[in-house]
């Protein structure tokens, strides 16, 4: 009887130990609170051309071209307009949500309880404050004059804009402006080179990281991408010795480095500064202070270059490793859209439909339970779509749909 007993007692404890390792268990013990400060720091993990942003308790997001501003509350899991009008039917330009009027461009962060969006207005680009119910905005500062719309490069980090204006004259330049309407730009980073352009800029801790590329020569065949490290407080930059670094990179603490190569992904140590392979395929990475993500996105468009064949959305899918790089799992995901890897709660992407020949037919978005986005139809339409990050792990992954954009929801 006491042999019985004592078998039950350990199994017993066995299935505890299990229950105290699942997953949601390790969720939380493993995330590093520290390494993105919400509302204060730049929020590396939702990528440089982002139109999604975590605040305290969600998200705010919008959409290149489609004018209004949302909020996806994590709790209730409900989307609704950046909007506290009473009676406003949220779609017209009256919407305290509605951006048209200061032409939003990508771009979006959440500091000190107010969104920050870039609009360009009178000739120069700008940072706009605006308040998280939506029911007041302001021109918070301005950037520089330049006949390019499309050439900034900016972020917000600790109370200041960092931004680039690439304007072709092969010099790339990074100024400061504090987010003040009265503050002016001030260059801190200047760099001359053969069609030279700021590609990446990022604030970290004290640091802005700035990667450049330009040129070798004027047969403009081999391009090359350098990463500098600005120190806010000594105001002083300086060169990382990577030479192999091929666009895309992301901290994983204080002195490590994740960057993709031509051939694989590397792990910087900058104690010792040398690299050692972390991953042996040139993956996009990204950090989420729990997890690294590794996405194949980059691969697939230039298979799709190559061979002038169509993007294999078959193909598409996003590694999920730890920090030693070992596989916990993969998400697979049928579309060439935009992956926001976000923060150790959500993972979002926009999905991108097809239009027609003729312009007409219905779309519906199919969500299954095998791992894949299937999209059925050929109107033009756009999605966000989110992926609780519980479900890694696990043998679920779903996602789930918060916004669709189609023709209605733009207004002139």
């Amino acid at each position: 009887m006491k042999k019985c007993i004592s078998l039950i007692l350990a199994l017993i404890t066995v299935l505890a130990l299990a229950s105290c390792t699942s997953n949601d268990s390790y969720k939380d013990s493993a995330v590093n609170k520290d390494y993105v400060k919400v509302g204060k720091d730049d929020p590396v993990y939702f990528g440089d051309l982002r139109n999604i942003v975590n605040a305290e308790d969600g998200y705010y997001f919008t959409e290149d071209g489609w004018n209004f501003l949302y909020y996806f509350d994590k709790e209730s899991k409900k989307v609704v307009p950046v909007c506290n009008m009473p009676n406003c039917d949220h779609n017209n330009n009256s919407c305290n949500a509605y951006l048209g009027d200061i032409r939003h461009y990508s771009g979006l962060w959440y500091y000190d309880e107010n969104i920050y969006v870039i609009g360009f207005s009178n000739g120069i680009m700008g940072l706009y404050q605006i308040s998280k119910d939506g029911s007041s905005r302001k021109r918070c500062c301005d950037f520089l004059e330049t006949g390019n719309e499309y050439s900034i490069i900016a972020t917000v980090h600790r109370g200041f804009a960092y931004f680039s204006i690439n304007r072709g004259d092969n010099k790339a330049q990074v100024y400061q402006v504090e987010l003040k309407a009265s503050a002016k730009p001030e260059l801190i980073f200047e760099f001359e080179g053969i069609n030279a352009c700021i590609e990446f800029v990022r604030g970290y801790n004290e640091n802005v990281y700035i990667t450049v590329s330009y040129y070798e020569d004027e047969t403009y065949e081999t391009s090359t991408n350098s990463l500098y490290s600005y120190s806010i407080p000594k105001d002083t930059y300086n060169k990382i010795p990577i030479d192999d670094l091929c666009g895309h990179w992301t901290f994983i603490d204080d002195n490590t480095l994740i960057y993709r190569t031509i051939n694989s992904v590397m792990k910087y140590d900058f104690n010792t500064e040398k690299s050692t392979e972390f991953y042996n395929e040139p993956l996009m990475p990204s950090y989420d202070g729990r997890y690294i993500y590794l996405d194949n996105d980059v691969n697939l468009f230039r298979e799709m270059a190559q061979s002038a064949d169509e993007y294999q959305l078959d193909k598409r899918s996003i590694k999920v490793v730890d920090l030693s790089g070992n596989l916990i799992d993969e998400i697979k995901i049928k579309t060439d859209g935009l992956c926001y890897f976000g923060d150790e709660d959500y993972l979002f992407i926009d999905l991108n439909e097809k239009i027609s020949a003729s312009g007409e037919g219905d779309t519906e978005i199919q969500i299954k339970n095998d791992d894949s986005i299937h999209v059925i139809g050929t109107d033009f339409i756009t999605s966000l779509m989110a992926f609780d990050k519980s479900q890694i792990g696990t043998d679920k992954h779903d996602f789930t749909l918060l916004k669709k954009w189609d023709f209605d929801s733009i207004i002139g």
